[in-house]
């Protein structure tokens, strides 16, 4: 596969633009990806551990949850993003 990307046409290396094409295409496919994980997890959820106090040797310590919620629009502009810039890779304007 990595021969079919770095060669073209024989032993002819890709031009500047078939870089930014395939480039183009691999971010498209990036951005379509994080926008359904967008839409089906719809956010995200970390665990904090703070320290309240400290006496020698012995700690006191709580774990704070928070959750960053992603709205469906963040999906959805993703996903029309990584659409676009599959078409624009693919038909090589940029």
């Amino acid at each position: 596969m990595w021969h079919s990307i770095c060669k073209e046409n024989g032993n002819r290396p890709l031009s500047d633009t078939n870089i930014e094409r395939f480039i183009m295409k691999l971010a498209g496919i990036v951005l379509i990806i994080i926008g359904v994980l967008a839409l089906v997890y719809q956010g995200f959820t970390y665990t904090q551990t703070q320290k309240d106090a400290q006496l020698g040797p012995i700690e006191i310590q709580h774990q704070e949850t928070h959750t960053v919620p992603l709205p469906p629009i963040v999906g959805g502009v993703c996903i029309a993003g990584g659409v676009l810039a599959l078409v624009l890779g693919g038909r090589g304007k940029i």
